[in-house]
Order: C-alpha cells, then structure tokens, then sequence
C-alpha cells in the first residue's frame, strides 16, 4: 500500500471581532495510506474541461482530527488543493475520497 504524507485543510467560521465572523483555515500534516487512485475528466460548458480526482486516502484519527472532522474542506496532494468530497469514519482511521480541484485558497 502506497504511502503520502500532506496536508488536510480545516475551514471554521469564528467570530474574529464583535459581530464579524470570517472563516479561519487551519492546516495539519498527516501520513496517509493511498487506497484508490482514479481520475476522470468532466465536460462542461467552460473553456476548459473540469479534471476530477476520486482518490481515496486513509488516515488514522487523532484528537484533533476527531474534534474537527466536520471542519475538512481540502486535502493537498502532488502539489494540488482537492476538495474533500466525502468522509468515512471507520474507526480508529478514516477513508478521505477526493473530488475536484478546491479554489478557496
């Protein structure tokens, strides 16, 4: 089973001042074991066709993962930010699936 090592991204909104809240974006390393590995190509209606990744990464939980995992929003890997698309826990790891390229950054 291949190994990676990167980072999950977690997006909270806050309260940063009264009455104004803003999200804050807290990125953590982890080493993942690589379950699946598929790529596909979506057509749209853009210039560009939209590249999908449906990777599948499992990774064990933490304390911080565990009080966070509703928090995921991208997973970096090969030098890309994927949106997370999907989150399964079974415990004690969790199965991460990918899904487009995420923007937010």
């Amino acid at each position: 089973m291949e190994k990676y090592y990167g980072t999950i991204g977690f997006i909270r909104t806050e309260e940063t001042l009264p009455s104004v809240w803003s999200e804050v974006t807290t990125e953590k390393k982890y080493q993942f074991n690589i379950l699946k590995k598929a790529y596909k190509i979506e057509s749209s209606d853009s210039l560009n066709d939209n590249f999908i990744v449906s990777n599948q990464f499992s990774v064990l939980i933490d304390p911080f993962l565990k009080e966070n995992l509703s928090y995921i929003r991208y997973l970096e890997f090969m030098g890309v930010f994927w949106k997370v698309s999907n989150v399964e826990i079974i415990y004690p790891r969790i199965t991460i699936t990918l899904g487009g390229v995420y923007n937010g950054k």
